[in-house]
């Protein structure tokens, strides 16, 4: 028999798979697979059960990236519903710190991804995907102690904002673990979605409510940015990686830096876990980074022009002697938690992966009055600098650090795996990757297995499980080693479903957050 690992096992199906970071949004998609929906029925169930079992991660108010293998066309499609910068935005705008909480709010795209995902690929009406959302917000759920943390901490981040209050901590403290959430004004928006479609928001009563609460509060967005919205369907940027090709969708996601991470690293990899492959790991990251931040919201030209065989050979050159660089924008000022990531995969041979985000703490904790919808604040991933690729200024598109991913083996659907994280995702996935496509492991295992978080400077930060041998000779190799937590909330919270070539499915979820897979 085999040696238990003390680990999570793998779960394997047939019919269906669903990895996300909650178990009731989970359950959600799994549902829709019980009811005979497809994986994009699924994905679209999870995502928006995650935005009322998780209201601190994503909601409808967010932004996201799909990437998804489509059975009946044989192809791999990325959907985009990053809206562009709200035309209103000041070119002089502040941000960060210095900004208002509506200030740092970009226009709503994640309603528009479901529903577009929905409306192209799946089977089931959006009544029934929305239901388990619908229920989970009216009904209630017990809050854990994972979630207490997030009140702790945003109570008195957004005390100026009493919608956020009434909703979120009605009596003004933090409520004990245990304590019953019930979001009912989440609940009938999503009622009145359901009757009106997405045009409430993006054309209706819904959006003219946000549009004006935010320019209330000095924000920016108005009911035209939201009449504007369209998620984008894209072709992925792709490479090949130890005979497989990994897909991750193009600017506004910055998955390039990923793909670049496992060129430069394929040749390097000469063991499990050894000291050697881990201080290739950290230089190619380095690299990678270096060349994501130089090329962000680049043309697709210019991408594929990296992933070429000489541009990948000096890459590698370069990653010989170096040790320090910078691998965020602006010197880490996003905390890594504040996004969530989800799986799916039916008997068909569909795929999907959805990463999408409220940006932080519950976003900009600027909560619509009468609906709970809140609103993110991911235009503080956005540069005020003019000579930056990632300007941020009215209208133009704006790059986050997100990356799902869909691999394909000889042309077949093989895994479908994402992870929240900002500046750590695509270090994160790269890890897990070289797991699964180079190591050989289950996808639950290589989700579990010590990550490493490459920082800006000359810090490597590994997660303590790692053996002291091991960290000691990264050291020796003369990188600046910190010990992180054993299960380290900022290296992400992973999410995959693998497809095996017999057709059956295996799901993993990240033990790092509230994350569960379950298949049917």
């Amino acid at each position: 028999m085999p040696t238990p690992s003390g680990g999570r096992p793998a779960v394997r199906s047939m019919r269906g798979m669903v990895a996300s970071a909650h178990p009731l949004a989970t359950v959600a998609g799994v549902r829709m697979l019980m009811a005979g929906g497809n994986a994009f029925d699924a994905a679209v169930a999870t995502a928006a059960a995650l935005g009322a079992a998780e209201p601190y991660m994503s909601g409808l108010a967010g932004m996201g990236v799909a990437c998804c293998y489509v059975a009946d066309e044989r192809r791999v499609r990325a959907l985009d519903f990053v809206p562009p910068v709200p035309r209103r935005l000041q070119a002089d705008a502040t941000r960060g710190e210095e900004a208002t909480a509506a200030q740092t709010a970009g226009t709503p795209g994640n309603l528009a991804g479901w529903w577009e995902l929905l409306s192209r690929y799946g089977s089931k009406p959006p009544a029934q995907v929305l239901q388990p959302a619908i229920e989970i917000a009216r009904e209630g759920y017990p809050l854990s102690p994972f979630a207490i943390e997030f009140l702790e901490v945003c109570i008195e981040r957004h005390a100026a904002q009493s919608e956020w209050l009434d909703v979120f901590t009605p009596d003004r403290v933090v409520p004990p673990a245990g304590s019953v959430l019930r979001q009912p004004d989440l609940a009938a928006t999503l009622e009145q979605i359901v009757a009106d479609g997405p045009g409430a928001l993006y054309d209706g009563p819904l959006g003219a409510a946000l549009a004006r609460h935010v320019q209330s509060q000095g924000g920016w967005i108005g009911e035209d940015d939201l009449r504007e919205v369209r998620p984008r369907w894209t072709e992925p940027l792709a490479t090949l990686f130890k005979g497989v090709q990994v897909h991750t969708p193009p600017p506004t996601s910055e998955g390039i830096q990923m793909l670049l991470t496992l060129r430069v690293l394929e040749d390097d990899l000469a063991g499990d876990d050894e000291p050697a492959y881990l201080d290739a790991l950290v230089r190619a990251i380095r690299v990678a980074a270096t060349a994501r931040i130089r090329h962000t919201n680049a043309p697709r030209d210019e991408l594929i022009e990296l992933l070429t065989d000489d541009a990948v050979a000096r890459m590698r050159v370069d990653a010989a002697t170096t040790l320090s660089s910078r691998t965020s924008d602006r010197g880490e000022v996003h905390p890594p938690q504040h996004t969530t990531a989800l799986a799916t995969g039916d008997a068909e041979g569909n795929l999907v992966c959805i990463t999408q985000s409220l940006g932080g703490k519950f976003g900009s904790g600027l909560v619509v009055p009468g609906t709970g919808i809140v609103l993110n604040n991911l235009l503080d991933w956005g540069d005020r600098d003019p000579t930056s690729p990632n300007h941020l200024s009215g209208g133009r598109p704006l790059s986050l650090p997100i990356a799902p991913t869909i691999v394909t083996r000889g042309g077949e659907p093989s895994l479908a795996l994402g992870t929240p994280g900002s500046y750590t995702i695509c270090q994160a996935q790269a890890q897990v990757l070289v797991g699964m496509l180079a190591f050989g492991r289950d996808v639950q295992t290589a989700i579990e297995a010590p990550r490493l978080h490459a920082h800006d400077g000359d810090l490597v930060k590994i997660e303590s499980r790692a053996q002291p041998t091991v960290v000691e000779a990264l050291r020796g190799h003369g990188h600046r080693v910190e010990l992180a937590e054993t299960f380290d909330q900022a290296m992400g919270g992973m999410q995959g479903v693998a497809r095996s070539a017999a057709g059956w499915l295996e799901g993993g979820a990240d033990p790092r957050r509230e994350g569960y897979a379950l298949g049917v």
